[in-house]
């Protein structure tokens, strides 16, 4: 488990959570939070698991068609790990 913003996030329960969800939506969703903290936590291999949760992502984004989801995951596909900040122009949690 790590913290982030005061916020607890379990990976691992977080993402068998979302597996229950009857919604395809709530499950990307839970992936690109994930990833996203990941690149804001910037720790060793954080990287490479945030491009897997965010592809995973984009795949059901683009399944269901969800065409401003697309946009900012690929834009979150091509930052690098301490980049996402507010200067990119995609609020605080691209929320």
């Amino acid at each position: 488990m790590f913290v982030i913003s005061g916020c607890s996030a379990s990976r691992p329960t977080a993402l068998q959570q979302a597996e229950t969800f009857p919604h395809r939506l709530e499950q990307a969703e839970i992936r690109r939070f994930q990833a996203m903290m990941l690149m804001d936590r910037a720790a060793p291999g954080d990287r490479e698991k945030a491009q897997a949760l965010l592809a995973e992502a984009l795949e059901t984004y683009t399944r269901i068609g969800m065409l401003r989801h697309i946009e900012i995951t690929r834009t979150l596909l091509s930052l690098g790990i301490g980049e996402r900040s507010p200067s990119t122009g995609l609020g605080e949690y691209l929320g």
